[in-house]
């Protein structure tokens, strides 16, 4: 199977392979992959270049492919349309398709009568794409659709949030769900695919209008304005937040008619979170706080780069001093890839992250651990014995919490105070001192440096921060870079941070 998803009228590799003398079968995509929506455009091109080429070198037929990658949070009601087209193309794979008559054809037949409203939302939808409205690479969408509001608070920020041609693009939207509203009264067959139609142009539109709430109020400052602007800007955000409660509900429904209700908690979060950063930010505004850093302050370290590209281990340590008595300690890591956690020499468990496609390394590339019982007045040794399988820098992020009986509290958390090596000694992890080998760490910095947000875990109810599906990328971009561009990595790193790019 020879998998391309690019626009290429030719692909050579396909004459290779025939070499071989073995049945091949050709693949290209409908272009959804992390999308809202799929790309028409691309989608077309990829599908029917690949398709006639294939059938031109004699393969035996074709697979379209629709990927479920980051938790397949797409309604997959949407994909029909795109597989419906590589239908029309791999039965008939010799004719030349007039591709507006075939869309014409697809709406006709699928929705029992041609419509130029569904044609019109498809066109709208396309342009999207094609001219990039939203300002995001469509496959990034959903990482900023989750993103936090309001990250950061500072005027470069704001600009290289880019709002540009929203206020122009709401009106089409809103337009799309009145319209949407008509059609599903008027068309005689797949009604429900009118609503999963409409749902793309509410999650877009809500998008947009976060967009612009979030540049609206970066810099806003509740003390220095009347109490009228602070309950209009108040009001500003109790709608957005019920137009995400509605949307949530919405795609809860359209969800679980075409997919399994197993899968959808892990996705439910997501929009949870965000209501709660909508709710953090109307506390600030009534208690006059101009703004709050919503990411722990947790620095993600590492020792030095001598051997990427090869399986490692990374051997970390910090020493804490206690000197009150216990109620209750955790601490939440992410490492790179396997690490073992140690407490005083007692080894406490292990956290698999990396990065990687599916759900369920996903939803575990961050875990929390229960210190009570490890824990004692005095000297503590933390230790971690990280290990890299994918040859990048063994990485590690933790952030941690001590609750003592007196009701103070302390945070524990990864910085430029750590030390480590990669000389494994005896008793490593059970000795309070350090040998000539342990060195300070280095760090990349604290979040949304090199992992994106990661806001404050809730230990209560064992809730890892926030975090997107590219917390942990950076080390997989590292251990696929030559020797040579380390540096400059480092100052493309350097640049992204200094420009406030990432969310």
């Amino acid at each position: 199977m020879y998998w391309r998803y690019n626009k290429k009228k030719k692909h050579p590799i396909i004459d290779q392979i025939k070499d071989f003398e073995i049945p091949i079968i050709v693949s290209p995509s409908i272009m959804d992959y992390n999308h809202l929506f799929p790309s028409f455009t691309k989608g077309e091109k990829n599908i029917i270049n690949l398709i006639k080429y294939g059938y031109q070198q004699g393969v035996i037929g074709e697979i379209t492919s629709s990927w479920g990658d980051y938790r397949n949070k797409e309604l997959r009601e949407n994909r029909i349309y795109g597989f419906i087209l590589s239908g029309e193309v791999g039965w008939n794979p010799s004719l030349e398709l007039d591709l507006n008559n075939t869309w014409k054809g697809i709406i006709l037949h699928f929705f029992g009568r041609y419509d130029s409203r569904i044609q019109n939302i498809f066109d709208i939808y396309r342009g999207i794409a094609d001219k990039k409205l939203l300002n995001v690479w469509q496959s990034l969408y959903y990482n900023h659709f989750f993103s936090h509001p309001y990250a950061k608070n500072t005027k470069r920020y704001r600009k290289t949030r880019k709002t540009k041609n929203f206020m122009e693009l709401i009106p089409q939207l809103e337009e799309i769900i009145k319209g949407c509203e008509d059609l599903y009264e008027s068309i005689p067959r797949n009604q429900v695919n009118i609503r999963y139609l409409s749902f793309v142009a509410k999650h877009y539109k809500f998008y947009c209008k976060k967009r612009l709430n979030a540049q609206l109020l970066t810099g806003f400052d509740p003390k220095i304005v009347n109490i009228n602007l602070q309950k209009g800007m108040i009001k500003k955000i109790q709608s957005l937040k019920e137009e995400l409660r509605e949307l949530f509900e919405e795609y809860q429904e359209l969800w679980l008619k075409c997919a399994r209700e197993d899968c959808f908690e892990t996705l439910k979060q997501r929009y949870l979170w965000l209501e709660k950063f909508y709710d953090d930010k109307i506390a600030q505004i009534h208690n006059n706080i101009v703004w709050k850093n919503p990411n722990i302050p947790s620095e993600t370290i590492y020792l030095n780069h001598d051997k990427i590209h090869e399986t490692h281990t990374t051997y970390y340590k910090k020493i804490i001093t206690l000197d009150e008595d216990i109620k209750n300690a955790h601490l939440q890591i992410i490492a790179g890839t396997f690490a073992k956690i140690f407490i005083n020499g007692e080894y406490l468990g292990y956290v698999i992250t990396r990065h990687t496609l599916n759900y369920v390394i996903l939803e575990n590339n961050i875990k929390i651990f229960n210190l009570k019982g490890f824990l004692h007045k005095g000297k503590n040794l933390i230790a971690i014995e990280n290990k890299d399988y994918t040859g990048g820098v063994a990485p590690l992020n933790i952030y941690g919490k001590i609750e003592f009986k007196s009701g103070q509290t302390r945070e524990i958390y990864t910085n430029k105070d750590w030390h480590a090596t990669r000389e494994l000694k005896e008793n490593w992890n059970n000795k309070y001192l350090f040998e000539e080998s342990w060195e300070r760490v280095k760090s990349f910095g604290s979040p949304p440096r090199a992992t994106g947000t990661l806001t404050y875990p809730d230990f209560r109810t064992n809730l890892k921060s926030m975090h997107s599906d590219l917390v942990v990328f950076l080390n997989q971009v590292t251990s696929s870079i030559p020797n040579w561009l380390w540096f400059l990595l480092k100052f493309a790193i350097k640049f992204v941070d200094k420009h406030d790019i990432i969310e």
